[in-house]
């Protein structure tokens, strides 16, 4: 009910501390957006796709995986965790030799408006441009 009448940005990525390597999912962006939007009816969910919550035993060591990553990115949206279902239900897009992350941005009126997998170009003045332009459709402006 919280995400209701929002605009909700899914982005699946490992969410996992080790091992760390740039760009780290392009979270930090992600994040600069979120908290730039924040008060737009927006709100991010990051949900890890990390390997070892497909396994009951492992479960414990993805979820503090992806608690120490979000810690160090400093990340103030919530993050999910996916044993692998919710991904295939909307497209692993790894399945057809794309690449996590991938960027689902659902409307507020509760349709997908857009499906990204890999990485976004980036400009340094502007972050995320194809995500802020879906973004700036979806609300009408």
């Amino acid at each position: 009910d919280s995400l209701k009448g929002k605009t909700v940005i899914l982005h699946f990525w490992d969410y996992k501390d080790s091992p760390l390597s740039e760009p780290y999912g392009q979270t930090g962006y992600l994040e600069f957006l979120n908290n730039r939007r924040r008060n737009q009816n927006l709100q991010v969910v990051g949900i890890s796709t990390n390997g070892d919550l497909q396994t009951p035993e492992n479960v414990a060591r993805g979820r503090r995986s992806a608690r120490k990553i979000a810690e160090f990115m400093n990340l103030s949206y919530p993050i999910g965790y996916d044993d692998g279902t919710l991904l295939k239900t909307l497209g692993d897009p790894r399945v057809s030799r794309g690449q996590l992350p991938l960027w689902v941005v659902i409307g507020a009126d509760g349709k997908v408006k857009h499906y990204h997998a890999g990485f976004y170009e980036i400009d340094a003045a502007k972050g995320l441009k194809e995500l802020e332009a879906v973004l700036s459709e979806d609300a009408g402006k």
